[in-house]
């Protein structure tokens, strides 16, 4: 908004202080017929001039004062991570005022939560003034011009999603309080966005080897003819193998071999130029919701230190279908990670509310993905790593 534009407004009497007020007047004035002092009379004129010009000047500064929120949060925050967003009145007049009263807003946009409110009072100073009140830590002070008020307010991210803080409501009133004008705020004014991720604290992170063996796995399973998927080389067995490469059409094939009772075992790929399909599935409760978030989030926080790319598919309801992402680095991880947190959890879920379901519409839409894992609600209620198709 420029400074030439003007703000809607509407003016409300504060019955208390115009009634103390009119008691003042009152009272000089039967105190002047009694006396007939010329330092009375004088006393009067500016008790009926005042109140007017104190009216006008709140009329101007009502007109012309615009109320802005910073954020100077990065582009990403975290959970438990303190956040420093203020609010700063700018007024491009020389007067000022001393109670500049704003509602603000907070709310999730991931869970829908209530909104919460925050009232905040500071003074709107004149354009002749630098005023700064600092409830924390605050950077950038020095680029704070004549005319602005900023107010710096400390604000913990508990949870994940995105929050959303804009202004609610804002009044300012003369210098002498006789009138409160509230300034209608404009509801289409897009709030301050502050994404909040998971931590980026991880547990325990499963081996690449062994997720690039169950996605094999998977796929071997669906293609028939073809077990060689994702495989270099066949060897003979040798201590120290694992079950789980033994190829075992290939080992009934070589049962004479009596050193090593014909065992043949698969040498697979490293993880390096695979690709691994994840689908996130949301569950009803957003609880267990933020759970699979967090869980997600660390889980492939670590793969991505394997140098492989990760398709991450995670349903929307407005698209009636799938957002999908290629993640190849932590940067990537969380720019997806924030347009996930951007829409309801509950356009995430499939129509029926199942993990199956949402494995037939993904399977539907990707006919040729035969192997994915799906990160979900287990039957004990905790998140968990689920192969596709297979029931968590």
């Amino acid at each position: 908004m420029s400074d030439k534009q003007r703000n809607s407004f509407r003016p409300h009497l504060r019955p208390f202080r115009v009634a103390g007020y009119l008691t003042l007047f009152f009272s000089v004035l039967f105190m002047y017929l009694g006396f007939r002092s010329f330092l009375l009379l004088m006393f009067l004129f500016f008790l009926v001039v005042f109140p007017l010009i104190s009216i006008l000047i709140g009329i101007l500064i009502a007109g012309r004062i615009r109320v802005d929120i910073l954020s100077q949060a990065a582009a990403f925050t975290h959970t438990d991570d303190d956040v420093f967003p203020a609010v700063i009145i700018t007024n491009p007049l020389f007067m000022g005022t001393l109670d500049a009263r704003i509602e603000l807003g907070v709310s999730n946009g991931f869970f829908d939560t209530e909104t919460q409110k925050l009232v905040v009072s500071l003074p709107g100073a004149g354009k002749g003034v630098i005023f700064r009140k600092k409830s924390g830590r605050m950077s950038g002070q020095d680029d704070i011009k004549k005319g602005e008020s900023r107010l710096v307010l400390p604000f913990k991210v508990t949870r994940i999603g995105v929050y959303g803080i804009r202004v609610m409501r804002i009044e300012v009133q003369d210098p002498l309080g006789l009138v409160r004008f509230r300034i209608r705020t404009d509801e289409n004014r897009e709030p301050v966005r502050i994404i909040t991720l998971p931590d980026e604290t991880t547990d325990e992170i499963m081996d690449a080897e062994a997720v690039a063996a169950g996605m094999t796995e998977v796929e071997e399973s669906d293609r028939r003819g073809n077990d060689f998927s994702e495989v270099t080389d066949i060897k003979e067995y040798a201590p120290g193998d694992r079950i789980r490469d033994i190829h075992w059409k290939l080992s009934a094939r070589n049962a004479s071999n009596r050193d090593n009772d014909g065992l043949m075992v698969k040498v697979r790929t490293q993880m390096s130029g695979l690709e691994l399909s994840v689908v996130i599935a949301p569950d009803d409760d957003p609880l267990i919701t933020e759970e699979i978030i967090h869980y997600a989030y660390g889980k492939l926080s670590g793969w991505c230190t394997w140098e492989t790319d990760i398709h991450l598919y995670v349903y929307s309801r407005i698209k009636f279908g799938f957002d999908s992402y290629v993640i190849s680095s932590i940067h990537d991880l969380e720019n997806a990670f924030g347009d996930i947190l951007s829409l309801h959890y509950r356009d995430r879920i499939a129509d029926d509310g199942s993990a199956d379901g949402l494995d037939v519409i993904l399977r539907n839409l990707y006919p040729f993905m035969s192997g994915y894992i799906r990160i979900g609600v287990g039957d004990d209620g905790r998140a968990g790593m689920f192969p596709a198709g297979e029931n968590g």
